[in-house]
Parts: structure tokens; sequence; C-alpha cells
């Protein structure tokens, strides 16, 4: 008997490609018994008639209607948090993530992975200095963050029920859902893929949109609290300038000195501050401080 999957798809305002779609999702998984779990963010289109159309002909496809807009991630996390299956897939809707591949990571969870993330060799139809920024935004946060996130992994994955339990868990306002899942652990498998340029309609994350900055900030602060010690770095300037300046200088004006110091004494201030506040922004996220995996005789 095949164990049931899940496949969760967040929109908003996709009429124009939903129904190729399902069409499309329904084949690639006509070797499994699925359940495919719309979530609504809101739509003003006619997204929602679109999708009722084929929930009234199938009971697998069904609906999660949000009351009001609230984005990509907490709509996945509600899709998430809804589904049954013993796995689950979850990707954009707009078909840049092909569903045909689902059933080569449906092979890799059954052969032992608990996470299967689908790495972008190509991206068809992206902008290159959106995709050079991308890649910079990716390199500070890995510079930054304890945890190493892959350039050309995304929120294309299918997860095992048992990391899926644990993203059900995250209480966070804002998460950086594909950090968590690198930070969850567990094994995790990368498959290459040439991501496909956008079937129809309009990206509903634009380049000069506030999305792509919001994500990059929110992944930033998710895992890190390095920006919060900046100010050693600025607190060293006063104080080198302070050893140029008395090294240079016949007769030292003490005003001056007053300055630098002042200088050097108010970014010590910020960098105690800073401290605290990742304290306090560290002890607020209220994650667990572990994870198990598996027991034996316990």
């Amino acid at each position: 008997m095949n164990k049931l999957i899940s496949i969760v798809y967040s929109f908003r305002n996709e009429e124009s490609l939903l129904g190729e779609l399902i069409e499309r999702t329904v084949k690639a998984m006509d070797d499994y018994e699925f359940e495919i779990i719309f979530v609504n963010d809101d739509s003003t289109d006619k997204s929602l008639e679109v999708i009722q159309s084929f929930s009234k002909k199938d009971s697998r496809i069904k609906i999660l209607n949000m009351s009001g807009r609230f984005g990509q991630i907490p709509c996945l996390i509600a899709g998430l948090r809804s589904a049954s299956g013993e796995a689950v897939l979850y990707c954009d809707s707009d078909l840049q993530d092909p569903p045909e591949l689902f059933p080569k990571m449906i092979k890799e969870w059954e052969e032992g992975a608990f996470v299967v993330n689908m790495m972008r060799s190509k991206r068809n139809g992206e902008n290159p200095i959106k995709m050079l920024l991308t890649k910079l935004a990716y390199k500070a946060w890995n510079k930054c963050s304890k945890i190493k996130i892959q350039v050309e992994v995304g929120d294309f994955k299918l997860v095992d029920k048992k990391v899926l339990t644990e993203l059900c868990k995250i209480k966070e306002e804002d998460p950086f859902l594909r950090g968590y899942v690198q930070w969850l652990g567990y094994k995790q498998v990368n498959l290459a893929y040439d991501r496909e340029a956008r079937h129809s309609g309009e990206t509903h994350f634009p380049f000069w949109g506030g999305d792509p900055i919001e994500t990059f900030f929110i992944g930033l602060t998710s895992f890190s609290i390095t920006p919060l010690y900046l100010p050693l770095i600025f607190m060293l300037i006063p104080l080198i300038a302070l050893v140029i300046y008395l090294f240079s200088v016949s007769s030292i004006s003490p005003w001056v000195v007053g300055i630098f110091i002042m200088f050097f004494l108010n970014f010590l201030s910020l960098l105690i501050i800073g401290v605290y506040v990742g304290r306090i922004h560290l002890q607020s996220r209220k994650r667990p401080l572990y994870n198990i995996e598996s027991t034996e005789n316990l």
C-alpha cells in the first residue's frame, strides 16, 4: 500500500496557470496516493473558482482560504500544518518548479532521505542582476550564520513527516523556512534541476519589490546576531585615529583626545547593548535547544 504524499501550494492571483498546474501534478503523481493542498492567499482574481472546479470532481484537491493577505511563507506553513501525508512536497505554484520531478524526489525519500532539496543548476528567465545579488545575499548569510545554506537551494523540497512535525512547531514571526529546514539537520540530499521561466502572468516577487530585501534581512537575523557586533569594528576606528594623532603632533589638545575617547565609549556602549539585545533576540525565538532524530532501546 502506497504511503500518502501531501503536496502544498501557496498561491495568490494565479488563475492563468492553476489549471495546468493541477493537471501536471495529478499526472506526475499517478502512481502514488496523494493529496494537494492549495492555500489561497486572499486572491482577488478567479483563482479560487478555477481550483473549486477541480476540487468538486476530485476530493484529493483541498483548499485553505486565508482570511486576508498574509504572504507566501505563513500560507505555506498553514498548508504544512494541514498536511496528512507521510511526506510533504512543497514549491512555488508558478510552474517554475516542474511537478514532473516529484517522483524522483519521492524515490530519494523512499531510499532513506528525510529532506530532498532541489538545487537549481539553471534559472531560465531570471534577471542576471537579481541572480548576482541573490548569490551575494547567500554569501552574507553563510558568513554570518552558523548554518550554511547552498546558494541555489530554495523552497522546493520534500520533507519527511518527522521533519514536518518539527516545522509545524515554528512560532516565529516571519520565519526563514529554508534556513530552519537546514538547521533541523537529518539526512538531506540535493537533486539538481533546471528551473523553468515563469509559465504565465506576472511574478509576485518583483526585482525592485520589498520582498527580496525583506527576505535577506529575515534570513540574516534569523540565524545570526553577528551584525550586532559591528560596533566592535567601529569602536577601533577612533582608537586607531587617537593613536595616530598622539604620534603625529607635538602638542596634544585635551579637547581632541576627549572627542576621540567619547566616540570610543559611544561605540563600546552600543556593543554592550548589542550583546544584550542579541541574547534577548535568541531567547524570544523560543526554538528547541536540540532535536533528536532517533533512539535505540530507550
